[in-house]
């Protein structure tokens, strides 16, 4: 799968991706709302994990390259989240910190946002971070997402504050 953007391809994630996935994993500035820096095997772990996701349900996270770069400098993407005992499709992102404040998160996202109202047909999408991920509500918020509850995430046992949109709320 592909998706284009003015300045992005988002694409399926291979086992090539390793190293530029681990990047990202293992800086502990990036990785600072999910605990601390990953170690390897959780990297390998991540991307079995999306490669799974693509043959059970067509979506992942995939990875961003800059057109024309051939680089990964970060992972946008659909997955499921449960939240309060509901599964619902969520718009996740994480991107090396040597790209931050450029837009590419939220020019991604948006572009993922779209695909999953137009391709697959979803009514209600969410983006959720712990509340003090600042920059990540800022993405939810630039691709038309308000805040729509606290929940507490079954994974880490954190509450996080959960953004949606309703397919009704923009036009495509």
């Amino acid at each position: 799968m592909e998706l284009l953007t003015e300045r992005l391809l988002l694409r399926d994630i291979t086992g090539d991706d390793f190293d530029a996935m681990r990047e990202i994993h293992g800086d502990s500035e990036t990785m600072h709302f999910y605990g601390g820096a990953f170690p390897p095997e959780t990297t390998t772990r991540w991307i079995e994990l999306i490669r799974q996701s693509y043959a059970e349900h067509g979506f992942g996270f995939w990875a961003v390259e800059r057109l024309g770069e051939g680089r990964m400098i970060g992972i946008t993407g659909i997955t499921y989240q449960l939240v309060d005992g509901e599964s619902i499709p969520e718009i996740g992102y994480l991107y090396n910190r040597e790209f931050w404040g450029n837009g590419y998160a939220t020019e991604a996202a948006t572009a993922c946002r779209d695909f999953a109202f137009r391709e697959m047909k979803f009514h209600r999408l969410i983006s959720w971070m712990v509340p003090d991920n600042l920059p990540s509500r800022r993405v939810a918020e630039r691709m038309g997402m308000t805040v729509w509850k606290e929940a507490v995430s079954p994974k880490s046992g954190m509450v996080h504050v959960v953004y949606s949109i309703d397919h009704d709320q923009i036009e495509l």
